[in-house]
């Protein structure tokens, strides 16, 4: 399929059929989250100039605030805890040596190289959050897709979608398929093993980059960045409460 053609499929797509009523000018405002922005960046900042995983404080400061923050939080889970466990001490006593033991320095590395997402490192991004989601699945006893998702987009914001209940339900309220993606993303990722990547994820990411193509055909942008994008999709969940409400 040449790039015109694809171009026109997306033309055709509900997505783009209700994306388009929201006019280019409302797509773009969305590109700040206004008082949430400083915020952000202060956690942008904090991977920015922390970005290695041996400091003990700086593994905690990480891993707590991104967590709390984005309501992910490591140490929720399905399970009860016991009253006498303290959450300081898991940090310290469970989260920093995993964490340590991943050697995430060494597989972040890769990934420094590039600026943005695309279907040369696509491979490698779906991996890392795949790598970190088994990591960490034993420190709640469940996978943590959100926190995952989070904690490497602060690392690498232009590279990893964040992964949310409510911008996947968004994703599919507007219609959108991992199908949709452009060919030479779904090239890329097809060539993984099944145990190199986790199928929520996968899905999520190609879904959203074909979000990101329409958006991009609408507003006439080259590169919408992961954050614009998740501002997007937040503002369509809520616009669909309200019409449920």
């Amino acid at each position: 399929m040449t790039s015109e053609e694809y171009i026109d499929k997306l033309k055709t797509t509900q997505a783009f059929a209700k994306l388009s009523k929201l006019k280019k000018r409302k797509l773009m405002s969305f590109e700040k989250d206004g008082v949430y922005d400083f915020g952000n960046e202060i956690l942008y900042k904090l991977c920015e100039q922390y970005p290695k995983h041996k400091s003990e404080a700086q593994i905690i400061a990480k891993t707590l605030f991104i967590g709390r923050v984005y309501a992910a939080a490591l140490e929720r889970t399905s399970k009860k805890k016991s009253p006498k466990e303290k959450r300081i001490d898991f940090y310290r006593l469970k989260v920093v040596p995993k964490i340590r033991a991943l050697n995430l320095d060494k597989e972040f590395l890769p990934l420094r190289k590039f600026s943005t997402l695309s279907s040369s490192n696509i491979s490698k991004v779906i991996w890392l959050h795949k790598f970190l989601l088994e990591g960490t699945k034993r420190l709640s006893n469940n996978k943590k897709h959100s926190f995952c998702s989070k904690y490497l987009h602060f690392h690498f914001r232009e590279l990893f979608f964040l992964f949310d209940t409510r911008a996947l339900r968004a994703l599919m309220d507007l219609g959108i398929q991992a199908r949709d993606a452009p060919e030479e993303y779904k090239v890329s990722v097809s060539k993984l093993k099944t145990s190199q990547f986790d199928k929520s994820y996968k899905t999520y990411v190609l879904r959203c980059i074909a979000a990101r193509e329409i958006i991009n055909l609408i507003t006439g942008k080259t590169m919408l960045s992961p954050r614009h994008l998740d501002n997007i999709l937040l503002h369509c969940f809520k616009n669909r409460r309200k019409k449920v409400n």
